[in-house]
């Protein structure tokens, strides 16, 4: 009885890394890196978010470009893809955000200052607070780029 049993088990091999791969070139899912969205039926858009993306770092005069010290490799970046969509997830526009790999930096040595534009939600409430104390309005506005303060 066992024999019966053997003969019926199918083995099938593992599904091939093509299939693994493909994933990203679908157009509802954001691309995991550059290549990928290079694939992609939508790259005209992603390369216009690209280009959109160092344009608006080159006019906020995001970096200067220094001497690296001794014994320093350069910091590498990597792209961020993300198609932004609304409540009732519609397409809005594609982003695609140059960040760096902030995990080998050194204080001091890779950088002096540090700034984030992100707002704290402690604002946030203290805003809501007012804004419902004195029976206000509120707007949302959202922002391409956010602006960092120079030092002077």
């Amino acid at each position: 009885m066992s024999t019966n049993i053997r003969r019926k088990i199918v083995v099938e091999p593992p599904p091939a890394l093509q299939v693994f791969s493909t994933y990203s070139a679908l157009p509802d899912r954001d691309p995991p890196t550059f290549a990928d969205a290079l694939r992609r039926p939508d790259v005209q858009k992603w390369i216009k978010a690209m280009i959109e993306e160092i344009d608006a770092l080159q006019a906020m005069d995001t970096w200067e470009l220094c001497l690296l010290p001794r014994r320093r490799k350069c910091i590498g970046v990597k792209r961020v893809y993300k198609q932004k969509r609304d409540g009732n997830n519609f397409l809005l526009h594609y982003k695609a955000r140059l960040v760096t790999k902030g995990y080998s930096q050194i204080a001091d040595i890779d950088y002096d200052k540090a700034f984030a534009p992100v707002v704290r939600i402690e604002s946030v409430r203290c805003l809501f607070s007012f804004a419902a104390f004195f029976n206000l309005q509120i707007k949302h506005v959202d922002c391409k780029n956010a602006v960092c303060p120079r030092s002077q």
